[in-house]
């Protein structure tokens, strides 16, 4: 993949290198191994991360479909258990 990093045509394009397959697999192998381990944690910071890319890619929909900057909205903290299971906000 090439990356730019910047929002001007004088920064120069960067490869970057990953793993070739499925992200749906490698999601679900990765879930598979957290619930193995026992990792709640890592469960809630997943799903947190899921939400994060969720709101990126609905700005960034919005952003072609107006053709302006979207600002990324920032998610509200849902109630999610901790790994000792004890409810949070």
């Amino acid at each position: 993949m090439r990356l730019r990093r910047g929002s001007t045509d004088t920064v120069p394009f960067e490869d970057v290198h990953s793993s070739v397959g499925s992200g749906f697999r490698f999601a679900a192998e990765a879930f598979a191994a957290a619930i193995e381990r026992d990792d709640r944690a890592g469960i809630v910071l997943a799903a947190q991360a899921s939400l994060d890319i969720a709101a990126t890619l609905e700005a960034l929909a919005a952003s072609a479909r107006t053709g302006r900057a979207v600002e990324v909205a920032r998610r509200r903290r849902h109630r999610c258990a901790t790994p000792d299971r004890t409810p949070t906000r």
